[in-house]
């Protein structure tokens, strides 16, 4: 999965930036196990790739919100933001952040929206082998 996160980093076509900042945007849940695996998941890309800051957030139903972080990290003065839709499917969820984004950005500081992972093949992969594990838990 980290290396689908960082694929779709690279497909924006952007050099990277130094002091580049990746924010995750997970659907969220009242679940505070949600939010531990998330960021499990941006420590491991952080140190995988050696990103400065890597943060997390989430749509709704948990904190912190993508709009109080993305705020954030403008105001943190990161000249290159890479925003990556921890979820499966984008749907309606990213007109808001697709909105939010364009506010926020401007030449001098982009901030890039990357593809949701639900169509990355490592995804595909992974979806595939859970649904045939179930398939064999049933037979067995």
């Amino acid at each position: 999965m980290i290396e689908s996160l960082y694929d779709r980093m690279i497909e924006q076509k952007v050099p990277l930036t130094a002091d580049a900042a990746v924010l995750l945007v997970g659907r969220g849940s009242s679940d505070p196990s949600v939010k531990e695996d998330l960021t499990r998941i941006a420590n491991q890309l952080k140190e995988n790739y050696r990103f400065k800051q890597v943060e997390i957030s989430f749509l709704y139903g948990a904190s912190p919100h993508v709009d109080e972080a993305l705020d954030l990290l403008v105001d943190s003065g990161r000249k290159q933001i890479f925003v990556i839709p921890y979820l499966l499917f984008s749907g309606l969820l990213m007109t808001g952040l697709k909105s939010k984004i364009k506010e926020l950005t401007d030449r001098n500081h982009p901030i890039l929206l990357c593809d949701s992972l639900g169509y990355h093949p490592n995804v595909q992969e992974v979806l595939l082998e859970r649904v045939n594990e179930l398939i064999g838990n049933r037979r067995g």
